[in-house]
């Protein structure tokens, strides 16, 4: 995949208040638990559209929406207040629980996709035609089980179900159940509702700002930029432009590039690189770790 770097274990996080799309990219944090935006590697506190996936390693959150277009997403867990979509060639690789207070739906895919943990959804579900591996199964609203999905756990669904593939455990059922042939339970009854999830609001602590100024930083075509970690204005990029950062914390209003052509080199040699931007950031480049 464009943009991992030479080292996977990259120390960095990146945070922004307004929308992310994320074009290439590896970003790395430990994850602590979704309780404010300094515990996720990545966050968009207007949304995130990963244009080409990523490879996260940590955990990633968003107080809006989350849209995967094209390419795998990995990450330690994922944490959506709004919904979330997948369209098609996506993947998902996520070692922990996807949790998403809207709805899903996902299209097909070229790889399987798996969830270490659980799946838990606030409204409706729709997966076409994709191969899932997952735990347990926890919908508020409607779930449609496409073919291919297996459920190693149970199944709970406050609302109908359409049943296209293998639940090993239980399933339980709000509304009407329908089945396709091949499918197949453990056991399946009759439920109760199923309360959505509860995520968000999250929020910096009082003490900390993202304190941008108007510092701009444009960089022209062809040149080469290393940058002291501080508070800046807006962070554009030309074409065929490479910007290095080090150890320390960056703050951006916001950050604008649309070339594959450009390079964002991680030098974390010294430590952990942290990219807080107040407002919406567009990352089409290449992202190369201590390269």
């Amino acid at each position: 995949m464009l943009g991992t770097g030479k080292n996977m274990n990259l120390r960095m996080k990146f945070w922004g208040l307004g929308l992310l799309a994320v074009c290439f990219g590896v970003v790395s944090a430990k994850a602590l638990g979704p309780t404010d935006i300094r515990d996720f590697a990545l966050f968009g506190g207007g949304g995130i559209e990963l244009l080409y996936g990523a490879n996260v390693q940590g955990l990633v959150g968003t107080s809006q929406n989350l849209w995967l277009e094209s390419g795998p997403l990995s990450a330690d867990g994922v944490y959506i207040a709004g919904g979330y979509v997948g369209e098609d060639r996506t993947s998902q690789n996520i070692s922990g629980d996807f949790v998403v207070g809207g709805s899903l739906f996902a299209q097909s895919a070229v790889d399987p996709s798996t969830i270490g943990g659980n799946l838990v959804v606030g409204g409706n579900v729709e997966a076409l035609d994709i191969s899932l591996f997952l735990v347990n199964f926890i919908v508020s609203g409607d779930g449609a089980i496409s073919h291919n999905l297996r459920i190693l756990g149970n199944a709970t669904v406050g609302g109908d179900v359409f049943l296209d593939g293998i639940v090993d455990g239980h399933l339980t059922h709000g509304g009407a159940f329908q089945t396709a042939p091949g499918s197949s339970a453990g056991s399946v009854t009759p439920g109760d509702p199923v309360p959505p999830p509860q995520l968000g609001p999250w929020t910096l602590p009082a003490s900390a700002t993202f304190d941008a100024n108007d510092n701009n930083v444009n960089l022209p075509n062809n040149q080469d930029l290393t940058l002291a970690p501080g508070q800046y204005g807006e962070l554009n990029f030309a074409s065929n432009t490479t910007l290095t950062l080090t150890a320390g914390t960056y703050t951006f209003k916001s950050v604008f590039s649309d070339s594959i052509f450009n390079k964002l080199n991680l030098d974390t040699s010294s430590g952990e690189i942290v990219i807080q931007i107040e407002e919406d950031a567009f990352l089409g480049l290449q992202t190369l770790v201590d390269g």
